[in-house]
């Protein structure tokens, strides 16, 4: 390689490319790391087995709300994304919930009673377990309530409730869901117009059901008035209904 060029590998767009050898380069930062191009797509496995935990999956949910929403204001929605997935597996479970509330079963995880069980238990290094859920529960979203509802459909994990964006999905009900279509078995979850719910056709807010739009528009327009600073409306789902009622 001549002195005259420099090859620098970076995720990122823009920068210097006049480095020689190792030297310092621009700090990392927000705007650089909105510049990368995020390569996967829908039906992608890495976005499930690089998903270590329930609190990463609501993490990574927020971001898909957050992304989709920009990508939507800035006129460049891409439906093929993992983003678009994600957003459309949530709002896929809300509606379903909506719909048919009664077919789903729910149990509480409360971290308070399950720490003091695991405190009492004979499991090996429980500390480290402990150390590691209070961790993620010391996030400011659960300040007040340091719950999980898990939500199950015939005996199945579907996922859970989440402060950012209301649900999150469990990776492994988008592959039972997979599998139970390819089959040409029957999934009997659909929208009033037919729509099979946790397919990979992607279904934007103002494409679902006028009285569920209408009632997510309320619910999250009662929670901005009376829960001004919560992560709800701050980031994730607040993001995305800022998006249509603006």
């Amino acid at each position: 390689m001549s002195s005259s060029q420099s090859y620098v590998f970076r995720k990122w767009k823009g920068g210097s490319s006049t480095i020689q050898c190792w030297g310092p380069i621009d700090s990392v930062n927000t705007t650089l790391i909105d510049s990368i191009d995020d390569e996967l797509k829908k039906d992608s496995s890495k976005a499930a087995t690089s998903v270590p935990s329930p609190f990463a999956r609501m993490f990574l949910f927020k971001t898909a709300f957050e992304i989709v929403a920009k990508q939507m204001s800035e006129k460049k929605f891409d439906a093929n994304s993992i983003y678009a997935q994600l957003v459309s597996d949530a709002l896929d479970l809300l509606e379903a919930i909506y719909l048919y509330g009664d077919a789903f079963t729910y149990k509480v995880y409360n971290w308070n009673e399950a720490r003091k069980g695991i405190l009492d238990s004979p499991m090996k290094k429980k500390q480290v377990y402990i150390d590691a859920i209070d961790f993620a529960f010391s996030h400011d979203a659960f300040s007040s309530n340091k719950e999980i509802i898990l939500i199950y459909y015939k005996g199945k994990l579907v996922g859970g409730t989440s402060p950012f964006t209301l649900v999150f999905t469990s990776p492994n009900w988008y592959y039972l869901v997979n599998q139970t279509l390819e089959n040409n078995e029957v999934l009997e979850l659909s929208s009033k117009t037919g729509d099979i719910f946790f397919d990979n056709d992607f279904k934007e807010l103002t494409q679902r059901s006028p009285d569920f739009v209408e009632y997510l528009v309320k619910l999250y327009s009662i929670n901005k008035t009376r829960i001004q600073g919560n992560d709800f409306i701050n980031n994730g789902f607040g993001k995305l209904i800022n998006y249509y009622i603006e």
